[in-house]
């Protein structure tokens, strides 16, 4: 990696006027600061066009104008190239970014309000040997002014990149998807995003116990959110948070080779408790949300947001975190039976119930699958890799860069 100082900048845009296939220019205006840590001139920014004296150079980079984020004040010439040969870690909402000093930082305010983390580099290079892992509490956004070549892995820790965690116990997920609360009779319902969680049946199954998260969201990704989280259980052993929301963005090309991977699973939701009765589990995450928009798409390797695993009731098993590739995250086992309902993956959408046999505990339901979107020149990218969930199912959709 190449030594140099980092630009950082805070970029706040206004709401973008925003089609189905991305988002119009709009008028920006600049104000200098003195944010960059080499010392220099920082700017702040507002609005979506990129009409700053740098964000123009940016703009003209690029090509088009990307969804949800603005890069008006962003000095092009300050860049280098992010290449990742080993594991590193990025925050999405601080310009911590060991795996680079070369990329330029910024905070863009999107059309809802809700604030992404931006980087920008020349090229993203990540290496076969290496997984750049996001945590941080916003989306964000990996910016390059010529190609990105994932050969590794991406990936958005659970509750990170802007995935939402409840963690208070015997209360209902966070988010608009969030599974409905666990308590002393019954587990949480799994978190919901394209699909709906699984159902915490109560103890016994009697009664309806906690429904999961309804789908939601909208499947252009604009705004960028992250997954919803999974009602938490009683006593509370852990809690399966959503996945995170990342996007990619390239002047040329965006490639994520046979063997890389781009993950935003859902969290699996924690088991009941520390002995005794009435130790319910907690839900599992929903899958994230992943855009891509670039000119040429190629993706050989897997792109997946799948549903956390739900956890077992009693003191068993948590559920798995959503994967990278098409295997269910399985909710966790308990030797009553009372097993957590699955995550999501593929061409299965919802999240599967839990397990309520019996008169003292209950599971937690799985986490339904987040969302991804490609944006490219001709809106088709090229893909013999992996979408899961599936390329077939409503959570996946392609369109046009503007």
């Amino acid at each position: 990696m190449k030594k140099s100082s980092r630009a950082v900048l805070l970029v706040s845009s206004v709401a973008l006027a925003l089609v189905a296939q991305g988002c119009k220019k709009n008028s920006s205006t600049t104000e200098s600061g003195n944010s960059s840590s080499s010392g220099g001139s920082g700017s702040e920014s507002r609005g979506g066009g990129g009409n700053g004296s740098g964000g123009a150079a940016v703009a003209a980079n690029l090509g088009f104008t990307p969804s949800n984020i603005s890069l008006a004040g962003i000095d092009v010439h300050k860049v280098g190239d992010l290449e990742a040969e080993r594991n590193c870690n990025i925050k999405s909402d601080s310009d911590e970014n060991p795996c680079s000093i070369d990329t330029a930082y910024g905070v863009v305010t999107q059309s809802d309000g809700s604030k992404i983390g931006v980087y920008v580099a020349k090229s993203i290079h990540i290496g076969p040997h290496a997984v750049v892992t996001v945590h941080g509490n916003y989306p964000i956004a990996l910016v390059a002014l010529d190609k990105i070549d994932i050969q590794g892995g991406l990936v958005a820790t659970p509750g990170g990149a802007g995935g939402l965690v409840q963690k208070e116990t015997n209360s209902k997920g966070v988010g608009p998807g969030g599974g409905s609360a666990g308590s002393e009779s019954n587990g949480g319902g799994g978190g919901g995003y394209c699909g709906p969680g699984g159902k915490g049946p109560a103890e016994g199954e009697k009664g309806a116990g906690a429904a999961g998260g309804p789908a939601n969201g909208n499947p252009t990704l604009v705004p960028l959110i992250g997954g919803s989280s999974g009602g938490t259980g009683y006593p509370g052993g852990g809690y399966g948070a959503g996945g995170g929301a990342i996007q990619l963005v390239a002047a040329k090309s965006i490639t994520v080779a046979s063997g890389g991977y781009v993950n935003v699973g859902g969290g699996g939701g924690g088991f009941g408790g520390a002995g005794g009765t009435h130790q319910n589990g907690s839900g599992g995450g929903s899958g994230g949300s992943i855009l891509i928009e670039s000119p040429e798409v190629t993706i050989s390797g897997t792109l997946a947001a799948n549903g956390g695993g739900g956890g077992s009731g009693s003191t068993q098993e948590s559920g798995g975190d959503g994967t990278h590739d098409e295997h269910v995250a399985a909710g966790g086992k308990a030797s009553s039976g009372n097993n957590g309902g699955n995550g999501s993956a593929a061409a299965v959408i919802n999240g599967t119930d839990g397990v309520g046999k019996g008169e003292s505990v209950a599971a937690g339901g799985g986490g339904g699958a987040g969302r991804i979107r490609i944006n490219t020149k001709s809106g088709k990218a090229t893909i013999s890799g992996t979408l899961t969930p599936n390329a077939t199912t409503a959570c996946v959709t392609q369109g046009k860069i503007p």
